[in-house]
């Protein structure tokens, strides 16, 4: 487990990594999060996607989306990760790719499209396609807005804890 948080309204939530190889995290290994008032998740890593070395994510490894599932009680939900600006090799992640456009993580499940994106210096949120925010950081503090619903909930914390900053905050242009 690598965090545990309260979460007004939601009681204990806790995230982490199950590494490849360990019985629960099969081959390729897997980020979970679960509480006492969400849904379960678990993102099935791929490749190299979050290593414990260099917690990035690479565009090559972005190419197939990445796929989760969140364990509703009416059953599971299957969604996918991507990161549809950052495309290409090397010189383009280093110039193109810097851009807030490019820095954006798309998130799709059960027919529904949400953004993460990177806010300030630090800063993360994200919002439905609709625009309305249903989870942004204060400060060190993440917030869950009035907006969102439980699958809501369960891909944010999933999303923000299984992708790290550097995938959603370029360099430049935050």
């Amino acid at each position: 487990m690598d965090s545990a948080r309260m979460l007004e309204g939601y009681g204990r939530v806790a995230g982490g990594l199950i590494p490849q190889g360990h019985p629960m995290g099969g081959p390729s290994g897997k980020r979970v999060v679960w509480g006492e008032g969400i849904w379960p998740a678990e993102m099935i890593l791929v490749r190299d996607m979050i290593k414990l070395k260099h917690d990035f994510i690479r565009s090559i490894v972005m190419e197939p989306p990445v796929r989760f599932v969140v364990h509703s009680p009416a059953g599971p939900v299957s969604g996918r990760v991507s990161q549809p600006g950052v495309r290409g090799g090397l010189l383009r992640a280093l110039t193109t790719d810097l851009g807030t456009k490019a820095s954006a993580v798309r998130i799709e499940a059960d027919g529904r499209l949400w953004w993460l994106r990177g806010v300030g210096p630090v800063g993360a949120r994200i919002e439905r396609a609709t625009g309305e925010r249903i989870f942004f950081t204060r400060r060190l503090h993440g917030v869950v807005t009035a907006h969102a619903d439980d699958l809501d909930v369960s891909v944010a914390l999933l999303a923000f804890t299984a992708i790290p900053s550097s995938a959603y905050h370029p360099v430049f242009g935050f």
